[in-house]
């Protein structure tokens, strides 16, 4: 499903796809490396990352954001177990298209 995102967004977003808290840093350089184009860094948050580690990635999206501004968006997609693929790639299109936003996390559960 990340990958698919990742794939949609091609030539609007710079997808980061984290795995445990060590994404931030990629999510970081990511960010650094891409200060001269405008867009927006995206971190996709995995259902299967840690507690501990999503509350890590989520609390470092504000400030990553702060520091990326004007020129890069930065936000998150935190992907709960069962979210449908669906959902999760218009919320990563609605992202690309807020111009406006930055520092967002949008969570994703399952339809009910």
């Amino acid at each position: 499903m990340t990958q698919a995102v990742a794939a949609a967004l091609a030539g609007q977003a710079r997808v980061v796809i984290a795995a445990d808290a060590a994404a931030l840093a990629e999510l970081r350089h990511t960010v650094s490396d891409s200060r001269a184009d405008s867009g927006l860094a995206l971190l996709i948050i995995a259902e299967t990352v840690p507690k501990l580690d999503r509350a890590l990635l989520i609390a470092g999206i504000g400030p990553i954001a702060i520091d990326a501004a004007p020129t890069m968006r930065v936000a998150a997609l935190d992907l709960a177990d069962g979210a449908c693929a669906d959902d999760v790639l218009a919320a990563a299109l609605f992202l690309a298209a807020a111009t406006s936003s930055t520092g967002q996390v949008l969570r994703i559960g399952a339809r009910d």
